[in-house]
């Protein structure tokens, strides 16, 4: 339950940031039936006076940005991994235009983010306006910023866009805190990171390490269900979201869900999130979820237009170097088919349905396990 005043308040949370301009151009093209679409791209434009442009759809999103030419908009990560996609497939096939590509983006994002030295700003200024220009005109050439969340963003490909010149904000939310948490801004960006709290949020961690919040755009509760709503609502007004974050310098980073965890059978713990991120870091992979709740081992189950087992698998721990021995993945399954909206795999705002998944291939996934245990 979400009142006026929960609304009102978010609103000028995310008003204070300063993002928002009177004179902006939002594209709307989430659904409006979810919170972080009905604030980021309709009540706080309201709120500003700026305009707002409705996109007839996913599928025509391309053709409305040229059209449309907007200055700021809410998306969601996968909007930014196919245009990432995209922008690597056109270049692909020259080894100097993707020197180009990765020169450009890689002193741009040290430029716009610290760290950068006068070649960088050299190389920045010589390269954007060859590289960089051409791709944003893409997004109608006057975007200024887009503010990611739903979902974890790969911090890659966030870097990627934020070095060609469109800052790339992620934040955090959920719909019982109406639903914006945390964001980053413009000038104190860490992609890392999900950004600072709101000035009308407080935010603490449980011992666990679980986020809970607090502050005016706090839900209500749950409607007519008063037995789930003191689960994650205590009677002193801290909401537990269910996510697991760490603090960094004053911003906040999200470790995964909760009940997400998990649990190998030898009593290792790991967030799946992360680690699925680093993974999607290799091209070859479209979207996967990792699966080993109480089992012996991580498996993949990858939407991929690779169909070898063992290279998935092979190109899946390249990117695991960095973590410890035990994320590793032993087997991949191939999807046959894309995750959608349409086949109930994705959330309308496009994240993974995990229970979904593993239904879906509960079959593949147990003949992985009995294999493995048959020494196959």
């Amino acid at each position: 339950m979400l009142t006026h005043g929960n609304i009102l308040a978010n609103v000028a949370g995310c008003r204070a940031t300063g993002m928002g301009r009177a004179d902006d151009v939002f594209l709307s093209f989430l659904p409006l039936s979810h919170m972080f679409e009905r604030t980021g791209g309709y009540y706080l434009p309201l709120a500003l006076g700026a305009q707002i442009v409705h996109s007839r759809g996913i599928a025509q999103l391309p053709e409305d940005f040229a059209a449309q030419r907007p200055t700021a908009i809410f998306a969601v990560p996968r909007v930014f991994e196919k245009f990432a996609e995209r922008i690597r497939a056109a270049v692909g096939g020259s080894r100097w235009k993707l020197a180009l590509l990765e020169h450009c983006a890689s002193a741009g994002s040290r430029v716009e983010l610290g760290g950068a030295g006068i070649p960088d700003r050299l190389l920045a200024d010589v390269l954007r306006p060859l590289v960089a220009r051409p791709i944003l005109a893409r997004f109608g050439g006057r975007l200024r910023l887009a503010v990611v969340g739903g979902a974890a963003m790969d911090p890659a490909i966030s870097r990627l866009f934020i070095g060609l010149g469109l800052p790339i904000l992620q934040g955090y939310d959920m719909t019982e805190a109406c639903p914006v948490i945390a964001v980053n801004r413009l000038g104190d960006n860490d992609p890392d990171t999900v950004g600072r709290p709101l000035e009308n949020v407080a935010l603490r961690l449980s011992p666990q390490g679980e986020i809970q919040v607090r502050g005016p755009s706090i839900m209500a509760g749950y409607w007519r269900n008063p037995e789930a709503t003191a689960r994650v609502l205590a009677t002193d007004g801290w909401l537990s979201t269910g996510d697991l974050g760490e603090m960094r310098d004053g911003r906040l980073a999200i470790r995964g869900r909760l009940k997400d965890v998990l649990v190998l059978s030898n009593g290792e713990r790991l967030p799946p999130q992360d680690i699925e991120l680093a993974i999607l870091g290799d091209g070859a992979f479209e979207q996967l979820m990792l699966v080993g709740e109480g089992r012996p081992f991580l498996t993949l189950v990858a939407v991929t237009k690779e169909s070898d087992e063992k290279q998935l698998v092979k190109r899946a721990n390249e990117r695991l170097k960095a973590y410890p021995r035990y994320v590793r993945v032993r087997r991949a399954i191939v999807a046959p088919e894309p995750w959608t909206v349409e086949n109930g795999l994705l959330t309308p705002t496009l994240k993974i349905r995990r229970e979904q998944v593993l239904k879906r291939f509960a079959d593949e996934i147990e003949k992985v396990y009995a294999g493995d245990a048959a020494g196959e």
